[in-house]
């Protein structure tokens, strides 16, 4: 399944929100994406570290992101050098 995500930052930099979605709106596994980009949303904007949310999100036994909020956390701490 695809996945898109947009993110917004602080004036600062930091990264603030992200917002999640995908192909099949009012599904599952969108609801799920939405509603975890919000958390993670909530999370930035009230001080929490994205190593944090990263480290705590699920992964396959290589290390390697299981779900589109933890990829695209990943992807973004690699473009930014994080």
């Amino acid at each position: 399944m695809r996945y898109r995500a947009t993110v917004g930052y602080f004036v600062d930099g930091r990264l603030a929100e992200v917002f999640i979605d995908n192909s099949k709106a009012g599904s599952h596994s969108d609801t799920n994406a939405r509603d975890g980009a919000v958390l993670c949303s909530l999370l930035l904007q009230y001080g929490a570290p994205v190593d944090v949310i990263r480290g705590a999100l699920m992964r396959n036994a290589n290390g390697s992101p299981s779900g589109p909020l933890a990829l695209a956390l990943d992807l973004i701490a690699k473009e930014t050098g994080s």
